[in-house]
């Protein structure tokens, strides 16, 4: 695979808007708890990869990867996520 092209999901998730972003990890399974006065995200318990924990933009550029390469797969895995990238990319 190439690198730099998977490279460019943690670009695009970047230039989401807040609401896009916020669709996407309710999608994943992020949740949003207040620790001491602020907002900290808790990753989902079921990761499409290991790493996808590490930050929301990690994930979104794991389950980029997957739509690209195995949508089964990925539909399979987190079939909300599926429908949110069909609805985005599939024009």
């Amino acid at each position: 695979m190439e690198q730099g092209r998977f490279e460019s999901g943690h670009y695009l998730y970047e230039k989401l808007s807040t609401q896009d972003k916020l669709k996407f990890m309710a999608a994943s399974g992020w949740t949003k708890s207040i620790v001491n006065r602020s907002e900290k995200y808790i990753p989902p318990k079921n990761l499409i990869k290991e790493d996808s924990s590490v930050s929301q933009d990690e994930d979104y550029a794991n389950h980029l990867e997957l739509y690209l390469n195995d949508k089964v797969t990925l539909r399979t895995k987190n079939l909300k996520v599926y429908e949110l990238f069909e609805k985005r990319f599939k024009k």
